[in-house]
């Protein structure tokens, strides 16, 4: 029982950690595309915080949760040509 409930706590947490990170993201996106255009009035503490947070987020997304991680093989072919259940087919 006692499994089954931190199992479902550590779904629960990493479900809200990956919205909070994408929330994060592309609020750091948007951020820097105003600053970028001369759109931000007076950047706030804030904003320099998301401006100076996107290489460290982008490095993230692309270690983590892309096509182009390390240990992603949706792009390989499928060892055995008679199988059709590879995600890369």
């Amino acid at each position: 029982m006692a499994e089954q409930r931190l199992k479902w706590w550590t779904i629960c947490a990493r479900v809200l950690l990956g919205v909070a990170f994408v929330a994060l993201f592309l609020d750091s996106i948007a951020t820097t595309v105003h600053w970028w255009r001369g759109q931000l009035g007076a950047p706030t503490v804030i904003d320099w915080i998301e401006i100076g947070l996107l290489p460290v987020l982008l490095l993230v997304y692309l270690r983590y949760f892309s096509v182009l991680r390390p240990d992603c093989n949706a792009c390989q072919p499928p060892r055995d040509p008679s199988r059709r259940d590879h995600p890369g087919v």
